[in-house]
């Protein structure tokens, strides 16, 4: 699909009363901008690492004892300065808690490049796909990861 590309993040495991945690995002990005006739869309960026918006010791501590897991999609509305504004699931974990914690998360800490029209930077959306909260019994390898730039740039 243009306007694509596939990120793998695998966040710092988070240790507690003896198993760690690991919050894993396999994320598909694409994102859309209102196309006008003249000037392609130039897509918004994630600005730094994304993992560096979730980690373990974010796990929502009541799904953590309950042992949900689950994978969130969320389509993210970016404003003009490459601030997320707005945050809605487009797949559910079946987990509340694990859907909403990571709306927080990326409303919070997700800053990009905003998406460009000619020179001028315009309101945009964002597709993370496949957030996925998982709860491991064992230490986890973290393997660092950048974000990769969208497909077609």
């Amino acid at each position: 699909m243009p306007g694509s590309s596939f990120v793998s993040i695998l966040a710092r495991p988070f240790t507690t009363l003896g198993s760690a945690v690991a919050l894993v995002a396999t994320v598909t990005l694409s994102a859309s901008a209102p196309a006008a006739a003249h000037d392609p869309i130039d897509p918004p960026r994630p600005m730094g690492d994304m993992s560096q918006w979730f980690s373990g010791d974010n796990y929502p501590p009541a799904a953590m004892r309950a042992g949900q897991e689950g994978n969130v999609s969320v389509v993210l509305s970016i404003n003009a300065q490459g601030l997320v504004t707005g945050c809605q699931v487009t797949k559910s974990s079946g987990v509340p808690a694990l859907d909403a914690r990571t709306c927080m998360l990326v409303t919070r800490r997700g800053r990009f490049v905003p998406a460009k029209q000619g020179d001028q930077a315009v309101a945009s959306t964002y597709d993370l796909h496949d957030v996925e909260w998982r709860i491991r019994d064992m230490s986890v390898h973290v393997p660092s990861s950048a974000p990769q730039e969208p497909a077609g740039q």
